[in-house]
């Protein structure tokens, strides 16, 4: 029992319904988990989360609260047998008390996980704490795991302990258990390692026939330093998977047919036989399909992405027929400068505001800010200017 994707295969459901009445999927080639997609995905997941373990093991500097605040990515490889890489965005705020913190969305959406932080050893604990209720197996509760008669047990005597550096989180061995009934002390979730980084881009998916609000969450965009014309997403499609884009001088992106949800061992494991991979869309008023190849999309002088029409497909094991996962009619991804506290907050410094613009995500400007996601823009009378995200 397990509650990683619960609200997404919900949604597949529903959109491989509509599918079906709407217009028929062209045909196309199953994806294997052993394909070179999975391998890419685990080589590059490995190898971050090896350069981020080194990063907290070496780090000696100390750390404020103001360091440690602010939007953040959640990139988690689970405690079974066959590695699932999940995730999301997390956003990290002050606590009431002291020295605490709220990891809001983690582990899962809607969550808001107390945390206790020591500056001084750049190390933080997670007490034993109600993070979910479902429906039908009632509350549970985040506590350290372990293995035991090859079973996921929580020990509840104890709180979580992680260590922290300026822009990562690093917490192991940790599970989301059912608190009483019948299947009291279940794991729901069990994680091996996860870490919670700091997020430099927002992106959006806007759905096909606006059947849903658009999607808006936290990325981070890193450079392919084995490839001077590629970069990568993390956290691409807020399921803690990364995808790799390649980028053209001539301001085009082209995204890699790539698995971008993985449904390996988890609830969706017994339905799908692969995991969900990105495919190109071809929609009309009177239904979509998807196509193999290469997503198109552009890059402007800002950075930010532009991709058209696509969705996430997986193979069904009982038919070998194929689910959407989504259908966006198109995604943008905007990289969002962190604002030093210097710019604006530090009484320290002789810098005066001297206008600020709200900017959304499609481009358009304003004195005041828009509904939801807007990039606030401070100019200071030196000439230097600061952003951040803020939402409305």
């Amino acid at each position: 029992m397990r509650k990683s994707l619960l609200s997404m295969a919900a949604a597949a459901v529903c959109i491989a319904a509509s599918a079906s009445t709407t217009a028929s999927l062209v045909e196309l080639t199953k994806f294997e988990k052993n394909d070179f997609t999975r391998q890419a995905v685990e080589k590059t997941v490995s190898a971050r989360f090896a350069k981020k373990a080194q990063k907290v093991a070496a780090a000696s500097e100390t750390a404020s609260m103001d360091d440690i605040l602010g939007e953040y990515i959640n990139e988690t490889e689970t405690y079974y047998e066959d590695p699932v890489w999940a995730g999301g965005s997390v956003t990290v705020v002050k606590g009431e008390g002291e020295n605490e913190i709220i990891l809001k969305d983690f582990p899962y959406a809607g969550c808001q996980t107390k945390a206790v932080v020591d500056f001084a050893t750049g190390t933080f604990s997670i007490p034993v704490q109600e993070v979910y209720e479902h429906q039908t197996y009632g509350k549970m509760s985040i506590a350290p795991a372990a293995i035991s008669g090859g079973q996921l047990v929580a020990d509840r005597t104890k709180a979580i302990t992680g260590q922290f550096i300026p822009g990562v989180f690093l917490i192991q061995k940790y599970g989301v258990f059912i608190d009483s009934g019948t299947y009291a002390g279940y794991a729901w979730d069990g994680f091996y390692e996860t870490y919670i980084s700091e997020a430099n881009g927002v992106m959006t998916n806007k759905w096909y026939n606006n059947m849903y609000e658009d999607e808006v969450f936290n990325v981070a965009i890193e450079a392919d330093y084995d490839a001077v014309d590629s970069v990568w997403v993390y956290n691409f499609n807020n399921n803690g998977m990364p995808v790799q884009m390649k980028v053209s001088e001539d301001g085009s992106v082209s995204i890699p047919q790539q698995v971008v949800i993985d449904l390996s061992n988890v609830n969706t494991s017994s339905t799908y036989s692969t995991d969900a991979v990105l495919y190109k869309g071809i929609w009309s008023a009177s239904g979509y399909q998807v196509a193999q190849g290469d997503l198109p999309g552009t890059i402007d002088e800002n950075g930010v992405i532009t991709v058209g029409q696509w969705g996430p497909v997986a193979t069904k094991r009982s038919t070998g027929g194929l689910t959407l996962f989504g259908v966006y009619n198109s995604s943008t991804i905007v990289p969002v400068k962190k604002e030093e506290p210097s710019a604006v907050t530090d009484v320290n410094t002789n810098k005066t505001v001297a206008s600020v613009k709200y900017v959304n995500l499609q481009g358009q400007e304003s004195a005041t800010p828009f509904q939801g996601v807007n990039i606030k823009v401070s100019t200071f009378t030196d000439g230097s200017s600061a952003a951040v995200k803020v939402m409305k």
